[in-house]
């Protein structure tokens, strides 16, 4: 079970991690509470909550929800940045749909008339990837936070503060806890009721605190979970300093333990009462064309009085985009790789295409080095890759695991031209039907990132059902055939932020 931490800090909400449909999230990511100072004039009430909102973030397959926009598929959470606040994707007050998401103002007190500063933020982590076991792609390792930063709420609002070091020193019409004080908390008004002081002169801090909305009450004990309806959440209640007294300039709340999220699974900020939530979405549409894999043994006559190329094996690979594969006189949907029981003009690595007469030609790119082929393959319109055919990786035996043979590349960024790479071995060459997988046991393809175009070996194993990087899918695999649903439009992991 991986580690879905929620830190809720009274102040400010945090989002961390992946790239959104709104306008990047500014200003610090640190900790400190508001720095102190002349406030603006504001009511004693509280604006109503934050009215319903959506807020829509995406990462790449294999990238993280942290605080780089777009995602650069490096993980923010790791080294001097292994906080959330530091790592994680922000979302403050500046994030708008006409009204902020967040809220952000200030808090009057109706019996002394101290006005405090309140910046609400969230933050937000997780590694958008593909789950072998479940077959789909899965928020993992998740982190969510949430902060209220203030400027300190002193315990006691007396003239001078400094020297309230603890509750039995405040006289009770200067004890804030007992004046109505209105704050925010997950977009939400809340009364504080009650601020336990623990301890004395400068070491006197704010343990406990208990706010009030409608008929809810949240206790919330420094270093302690917050009741039996939230026990995998735990709290830190920060102060403000000695300048201040006993004070609270952010609570925090940790989500413990929380699981992966499938598809249309949630974190709710909190349990109970349910306030905000953040949700995995999935992945973006899948648009494809489907590539066909096959092998057998059949002839290729390069004419009509062709006698000569007959019983040779080959792999073949065919799309359902009828002009795929486009040559100097011909456009066609299906190409040949010659694999075994070479004849005459037609010998091993050799691709091969049916033309416009019927009759076959070979295909020799100006790439060809008499190990690699590079046949141009048009997935979408405008849009072509170079699928790869490495002639020293077809085996006579069984295939070698080491030695590939053909390579399907994908770009798997938005700007960036780096691609990855679905890979087959071909063995059993002069066999009626050649194999691309092992003829027993679970067919594997491989993967590779990043992809190099002059290495044959290496990748990743996987069975049939894999979503690759660019959000191809893998859709059948067996020892003589293949089916991929090669996505013509890069997919992204889909997260909502609602309230």
């Amino acid at each position: 079970m991986n580690k879905f931490l929620l830190v809720l800090a009274f102040g400010a909400l945090i989002l961390a991690g992946c790239a959104t449909t709104q306008e990047t999230a500014k200003g610090s990511n640190s900790l400190a509470p508001a720095p102190p100072g002349p406030v603006a004039t504001a009511n004693a009430n509280l604006t109503p909550s934050v009215v319903p909102f959506t807020y829509s973030m995406k990462t790449y397959i294999q990238g993280y929800l942290d605080k780089s926009v777009p995602d650069d598929r490096v993980n923010s959470l790791y080294g001097n940045s292994s906080d959330i606040i530091a790592g994680g994707r922000k979302v403050t007050s500046t994030e708008t749909f006409g009204t902020p998401l967040v809220w952000k103002g200030m808090l009057t007190d109706p019996v002394s008339g101290k006005k405090y500063a309140e910046d609400e933020r969230y933050y937000f982590y997780a590694y958008s990837s593909y789950d072998t076991s479940a077959k789909q792609v899965k928020a993992k390792n998740g982190q969510v936070a949430y902060e209220a930063n203030f400027t300190p709420i002193q315990f006691c609002t007396d003239a001078t503060p400094s020297n309230i070091t603890t509750s039995e020193a405040c006289p009770d019409q200067f004890e804030t806890q007992k004046h109505g004080l209105k704050v925010k908390l997950l977009g939400s008004d809340w009364t504080l009721t009650s601020m336990t002081v623990v301890g004395t002169g400068v070491s006197a801090l704010v343990k406990q605190v208990v706010l009030v909305k409608g008929n809810t009450t949240l206790t919330l004990n420094d270093g302690q979970t917050i009741n039996s309806d939230n026990t995998q959440w735990s709290v830190a209640i920060v102060g403000g300093g000695t300048a201040y007294g006993p004070s609270i300039a952010q609570i925090q709340l940790k989500r413990l333990v929380i699981d992966d999220l499938a598809e249309g699974q949630i974190v709710p900020f909190i349990n109970k009462p349910q306030l905000r939530k953040l949700q995995f979405r999935g992945l973006e549409a899948l648009k494809s064309d489907t590539i066909s894999m096959g092998t057998g043994t059949r002839n290729f006559p390069l004419s009509s009085t062709d006698t000569v190329h007959v019983d040779i094996s080959y792999v073949r690979i065919s799309s359902s985009n009828n002009n795929a594969f486009q040559f100097p006189n011909d456009s066609v949907s299906t190409v040949y790789l010659v694999v075994g029981k070479p004849k005459g003009q037609i010998q091993v690595g050799v691709i091969l295409y049916q033309n416009t007469q019927g009759y076959f030609s070979k295909y020799y790119d100006i790439q060809w080095d008499g190990t690699n082929n590079y046949v141009p393959y048009t997935y979408a319109t405008g849009k072509t890759s170079y699928i790869r055919f490495n002639k020293a990786g077809i085996n006579a035996g069984n295939p070698d695991m080491l030695q590939k043979t053909i390579f399907i590349p994908e770009l798997v960024w938005d700007t960036v031209k780096e691609e990855g790479a679905m890979v087959f071995d071909v063995g059993q060459a002069d066999a009626v039907n050649p194999i691309i997988n092992y003829p027993t046991g679970t067919a594997y393809i491989y993967y590779q990132y990043p992809y190099s175009k002059t290495v044959s070996t290496g990748g990743t194993a996987y069975e049939a059902g894999l979503i690759t990087m660019r959000g191809s899918l893998v859709k059948e695999l067996g020892s003589t055939n293949a089916t991929i649903q090669y996505a013509q439009v890069l997919r992204h992991a889909l997260y909502r932020f609602t309230g």
